[in-house]
């Protein structure tokens, strides 16, 4: 339907009329996005967006990005300026999760490789989230997971009834199971949260707080609070667990698809793991620098993305007249004149793309314009976005150099499966792992 309408998009000024049960979503050409990016928030609100989305009232959102972008401004002063000085723990968590995670057979054995990622990303979000020994905890970690569905079963429940019975979703909502452990995740999170706050409001105070493994996501929000609402230890508990919103179970979906996408296309395995094992036996450590270097495999993480978008669709505002807008991200791609050869699956596209004249910093995972939308774009483009490049490069340079991977035999790519405008890979499908002799020379994580 959005490729039809895209299509339309040549002549129109309106590319087409989304119809979801709840609401209808007009899509418009990418030509407006500079003209339209430009707009205040009070004209144009991509956080009324969220809320109408996610049924912000009954999931919790709107409790959290209507009333501050506390989390925004934490990502942005603290994780994403100084990415670099937080690969360490990231890397000393990814160790422990693949030893945790990860079977250590050296003989052929299948995973659920959907929710194996998904208690690996957990593990090491939660490292940079809320630290030691937190990142640890089972309660956590279970809850860490659960939000999310819980949240978007309820938002998905919610959006089948359409516009003119939404009076009746304060009391259909209290038949949602979700809904009811939403509530429970968010007392479970307070009582995990708030002992940390409280201690490290009072190391600070009495000037006693280290730049060490206290320095996460969440002391960084109790740090830059500017009123007792964002300071309140439940509000930052609350605030905690949405941050896994848009970021656990995306990263897992991103890193689930390159996975799948190797194993059906094995040729390009080797290529990828030598690129990692060449920086390595050249002097490489696992820092910021060699992450930079890993060209080949985010040009794999970029592709994958294209042939996988985590949405059919990027909304960009929210008017006044109810009416929603929103851009055609995936259809974009799927563009010949923006992606030659378009249905080949070729990882080595921007990777290419790069060694061109003038072109060496551009074609990035996380860079945004009008024709790559995944991540946003202008002042809403996603804030964790540095984090979670780098996070799934480690991830899959340590699970290239670390073990072997094929499909399960008589089984291919699993299909992917569209919930409205989202996009998963098909579940219950596994792969076949074991674990490789490592050249010597490399710092192999989960050994």
């Amino acid at each position: 339907m959005l490729n039809e309408g895209y299509r339309q998009v040549l002549l129109l000024v309106l590319l087409h009329w989304w119809r979801r049960c709840d609401t209808d979503i007009a899509i418009i050409s990418n030509k407006y996005i500079d003209e339209i990016r430009k707009l205040p928030e009070t004209t144009i609100s991509v956080t009324e967006a969220h809320i109408q989305n996610l049924v912000g009232a009954y999931s919790g959102v709107v409790d959290i990005i209507r009333t501050s972008d506390l989390h925004n401004r934490a990502l942005i002063r603290e994780l994403t300026s100084n990415i670099g000085l937080f690969i360490a723990p990231i890397r000393d968590e990814l160790d422990f999760a693949i030893k945790t995670e990860m079977p250590q057979t050296h003989e052929w054995v299948e995973v659920p490789i959907v929710d194996v990622l998904l208690r690996i990303i957990a593990r090491v979000s939660a490292r940079v989230f809320v630290g030691l020994p937190l990142c640890r905890d089972p309660e956590w970690l279970q809850l860490s997971m659960e939000f999310t569905i819980n949240a978007f079963g309820t938002a998905m429940s919610l959006r089948m009834l359409p516009s003119f019975l939404h009076f009746l979703h304060p009391v259909i909502v209290r038949f949602l199971p979700s809904w009811h452990r939403l509530h429970q995740n968010r007392r479970v999170a307070q009582k995990l949260i708030t002992p940390i706050i409280e201690r490290h409001v009072r190391e600070r105070k009495n000037g006693s707080a280290s730049r060490g493994e206290i320095s996460t996501l969440l002391t960084w929000m109790s740090d830059f609070a500017d009123n007792e609402l964002e300071a309140d230890p439940e509000n930052l508990a609350h605030r905690q667990i949405m941050i896994g919103l848009g970021s656990i179970h995306t990263i897992k979906n991103a890193t689930s698809h390159l996975i799948y996408d190797l194993c059906a296309h094995p040729e390009y395995i080797a290529e990828m793991r030598e690129e990692v094992e060449e920086l390595f036996l050249t002097g490489g450590q696992w820092d910021k620098p060699i992450l930079t270097k890993l060209r080949k495999i985010e040009s794999l993480m970029t592709e994958s993305q294209r042939m996988n978008p985590p949405q059919l669709r990027k909304h960009g505002t929210y008017l006044p007249a109810l009416t929603q807008l929103a851009v055609p991200a995936a259809a974009m791609l799927f563009d010949p004149a923006i992606t030659p050869d378009l249905e080949t699956f070729d990882p080595l596209r921007s990777y290419r793309a790069r060694l061109e004249a003038g072109e060496s910093n551009r074609h990035q995972y996380t860079m945004t314009s009008k024709t790559h939308m995944h991540f946003g774009h202008g002042k809403h483009a996603c804030p964790g976005g540095a984090f979670a490049v780098n996070e799934v490069k480690m991830i899959t340079a340590a699970l290239l150099i670390g073990f072997d991977w094929r499909q399960v035999e008589g089984k291919g790519r699993p299909r992917n499966v569209m919930l409205d405008e989202y996009v998963y890979p098909e579940p219950g499908t596994g792969l076949m792992v074991r674990r490789r002799k490592v050249r010597d020379g490399i710092p192999a994580l989960g050994v």
